[in-house]
């Protein structure tokens, strides 16, 4: 879906405007900074990548200059790739937002307004969170995002902002870093804190490997990795695979067949120990902040009555117009006559979070488990 939507936006040949909307280009240019994150006296290398054109194409051979605090520090110029790089190190942890521009030599029009690149420095042991952003914290997906569509997904900023004031927030994303603008405009304009964010490569994007590699990576500098919050199920087993306590955003699409509910149970099963099943951000609040439990099984089981309801009304709708107050004549002998059979005073599912925001998905009745004291 990605790579199709890549291949449409940069094929865009005779629609600059366009492509310069969907992009967040300016000047016809993207430029783009990328933050990352350093240990108090770790020198690590600062990148920013000019591209420009309809095709986006690599622009080498261009001066950028880096700042900090507003005084120039360094400077590098664009190789083959369009990549400028300089090495930088804070001797203190603290965030370092250094900005990097252009001096207008070399431009038939005016160049690229400056981008910022932040550093985020920690001690190892400092605690941080990973955070997902489509269908976690963007409601939808990239395309609402380009399309000025998207809604954050309820109560996730509100958490977010709380997070932000106790752990170092990553923002870590499968998407292409050609949408690093816009997706942090849509961070800014939507309240959620400036933290890190970490965007795939096309050659990231093809292996498939890009969140398992970053993860790795921030294991082996930094120790103290607490929570991955996301929606797959494979970013739940890369963050196990890192050490986090993995907490997944369940997604219940509102037309989900039976069989969708039974694969979705099934990846369930197959989730690493401990990881935490819910529903909701404020759901998430509970897991980190009050020690709550929301245990995969406990959704599995949700999974597989929504699985037989949904089956029940596919047979209801599969009958006779006049064998439906039979069957639901028995359907209500069999909930009578058996108080305390599985579905005995069940109650009304209402829905809280699907894959389209505000939808459906399973019951809100919910309630944690019980965490050991």
């Amino acid at each position: 879906m990605l790579l199709l939507l890549l291949a449409a936006i940069l094929g865009l040949s005779g629609c600059s405007a366009a492509q310069a909307k969907l992009l967040g280009m300016l000047n016809g240019q993207l430029f783009i900074g990328y933050d990352t994150l350093a240990l108090p006296g770790e020198a690590v290398d600062v990148k920013v990548r000019l591209q420009g054109g309809s095709m986006l194409r690599d622009k080498p051979g261009y001066v950028v200059r880096f700042y900090d605090g507003g005084q120039l520090f360094k400077a590098a110029e664009t190789d083959d790739d369009g990549n400028a790089c300089v090495s930088f190190t804070s001797q203190q942890s603290g965030d370092v937002l250094l900005s990097a521009g252009f001096s207008p030599n070399g431009f038939l029009d005016e160049p690229p307004p400056p981008t910022n690149v932040l550093v985020a420095c920690r001690p190892a042991d400092a605690p941080m969170i990973v955070v997902d952003l489509d269908q976690t914290l963007v409601a939808s997906g990239i395309v609402d995002v380009l399309l000025d569509k998207a809604r954050p997904v309820p109560d996730a900023q509100r958490v977010v902002q709380r997070l932000a004031g106790q752990y170092t927030i990553i923002y870590l994303t499968g998407r292409p870093d050609l949408f690093t603008i816009r997706t942090r405009q849509w961070l800014a304009e939507n309240g959620f804190p400036r933290a890190v964010l970490l965007m795939a490569s096309m050659s990231d994007m093809l292996s498939g490997q890009f969140k398992p590699r970053v993860l790795g990576g921030l294991h082996e500098r930094f120790t103290n990795l607490r929570f991955g919050i996301g929606d797959k199920a494979s970013d739940m087993r890369a963050y196990a695979a890192s050490g986090m306590t993995g907490v997944m955003l369940l997604n219940v699409a509102d037309d989900a067949s039976p069989d969708d509910l039974w694969k979705q149970m099934r990846e369930l099963q197959a989730l690493p120990p401990n990881t935490q099943v819910v529903q909701s951000w404020r759901q998430i609040e509970q897991v980190i902040f009050e020690n709550q439990q929301f245990p995969a099984d406990q959704a599995q089981r949700q999974l597989m009555d929504l699985a037989g309801q949904r089956e029940q009304e596919q047979q209801l709708k599969s009958m006779p117009p006049q064998a439906h107050s039979q069957a639901g004549g028995q359907a209500s002998s069999r909930s009578a006559s058996s108080p305390a059979g599985h579905n005995a005073g069940t109650p009304p599912r209402t829905f809280r979070h699907g894959r389209h925001g505000l939808g459906q998905g399973l019951p809100a009745s919910s309630q944690p488990a019980s965490q050991p004291q």
